[in-house]
């Protein structure tokens, strides 16, 4: 990456044991926290050009 690059932080995530699926932190908090499921989350960085 250099000066021109734009980035940010993403997240992917899916529940073990039910087949949802999260693109953000606040959802996966509150599933976990109604079901008590093992979620897994995944970080990646976008990139792009300004």
């Amino acid at each position: 990456m250099n000066a021109f690059d734009k980035h940010r932080m993403s997240i992917t995530a899916w529940c073990e044991e039910c087949e949802s699926v999260f693109d953000n932190r606040w959802d996966v908090q509150a599933h976990r926290q109604e079901t008590g499921h093992k979620v897994n989350v995944r970080e990646f960085v976008i990139t792009g050009r300004r």
